[in-house]
């Protein structure tokens, strides 16, 4: 229910973004794979996570690997917005601070 104010919340609320990436990097670990939410909340972290400033205190190393398992749902939608986050990951790790959860992924 957030995804279309995504934008708005991160302009006139950007304090608490973190906290609201940290609870949905939470749910992804609880959320059952057959959830109707799960698009949603995928859309929603991806738009989310698309401003720096959301991402700089994350611990995206141990956070990354949280999304493998919906690469394999049985939803087309969930593992396209999966894709679109894995994206918006990679495009944000141009940054100098956000480049090593790469390094540590691919050195497993």
């Amino acid at each position: 229910a957030l995804l279309p104010v995504a934008d708005q919340l991160t302009t006139s609320a950007p304090d608490d973004i973190p906290s609201l990436l940290a609870r949905l990097w939470d749910i992804l670990v609880d959320l059952d794979e057959l959830s109707a939410s799960t698009n949603s909340i995928m859309a929603l972290l991806s738009s989310l996570l698309s401003t720096s400033s959301g991402c700089d205190q994350l611990q995206l190393d141990n956070l990354v690997p949280r999304l493998w398992r919906f690469l394999r749902h049985t939803i087309p939608s969930v593992r396209k917005s999966t894709i679109n986050t894995i994206d918006t990951l990679i495009t944000a790790a141009s940054h100098p601070t956000l480049s090593s959860w790469i390094n540590s992924l691919c050195s497993h």
